[in-house]
């Protein structure tokens, strides 16, 4: 009936008295009937690398990787993830873009990305901020609300973009398409691209250095609880180096980053 639902968990006495409609899962290629091809999206699982990679060399005589609760809880939500492909039918932006990499993939990315035990989150960057990676996602939520199993890939998208924001700080190749990037998930209101993009604005990396917009990102992120924004917001305005001194606003951010 227009509802991406696992048809193992429908039963026909709650769709009384009908009609029910049943169709093929939807943003994806029919090969027959109800049959559709999930090449696509076999193709974006096996480019994550979705397995533990080792931050180094381990042998079995040295027994198994340990984690601590706190640690397993990081990761542990989405790893509940089946494959079962409802959140990409749910997806508008997969409906659009059959390239953009979609939330069933990022959440299982963002799954190893958290994990203590893995190495390869540096492997995975590149296809995190590619231009069909995280920024593509228009944060509807609805694959979120279509999960089955309590994945929540809307917020692993999210945690993948602040993720991907502070990687950036950590030598993310072409700082022009990256600002890009930034620019287009601070107006969809994400606080920490916000934060990333009002500077870049102030030291003239990636975009033409320019105050006012520097002042303007920033205040966005820190109006939002971005402490790190908080924080630039009180140099911003304070002794020696403020672009726009005002010593009461300069303690204001400082305590509230405090």
């Amino acid at each position: 009936n227009g509802k991406p639902h696992l048809s193992c968990q429908s039963f026909l006495r709650d769709l009384l008295p009908g009609p029910v409609r049943i169709e093929a899962l939807a943003h994806f290629p029919i090969e027959r009937d109800l049959c559709v091809s999930v090449d696509g999206f076999v193709k974006k699982l096996e480019g994550i690398r979705p397995y533990i990679i080792p931050k180094e060399p381990r042998s079995l005589a040295e027994g198994e990787y340990l984690q601590t609760p706190a640690q397993l809880e990081q990761f542990e939500q989405y790893s509940a993830c089946i494959n079962c492909m409802l959140c990409y039918s749910a997806c508008p932006q997969f409906g659009l873009d059959p390239d953009f990499t979609g939330p069933g993939v990022l959440a299982l990315l963002h799954r190893y990305n958290a994990d203590s035990r893995d190495g390869g989150r540096a492997q995975r960057m590149a296809m995190l901020n590619a231009e069909e990676g995280v920024w593509s996602c228009t944060a509807v939520g609805y694959c979120s609300e279509v999960c089955p199993k309590g994945v929540d890939p809307a917020k692993a998208v999210n945690l993948n973009k602040v993720n991907a924001a502070k990687n950036y700080f950590f030598g993310i190749p072409g700082k022009k398409e990256a600002a890009k990037w930034f620019h287009l998930a601070a107006l969809q209101g994400l606080a920490a691209a916000q934060g990333a993009l009002g500077y870049l604005c102030l030291v003239g990396e990636g975009v033409s250095q320019n105050n006012d917009l520097a002042l303007t990102w920033t205040r966005k992120a820190a109006e939002q609880g971005d402490a790190t924004a908080q924080f630039n917001l009180s140099v911003m305005h304070g002794e020696p180096f403020g672009i726009k001194k005002d010593p009461a606003e300069s303690l204001k951010w400082l305590r509230r980053a405090a």
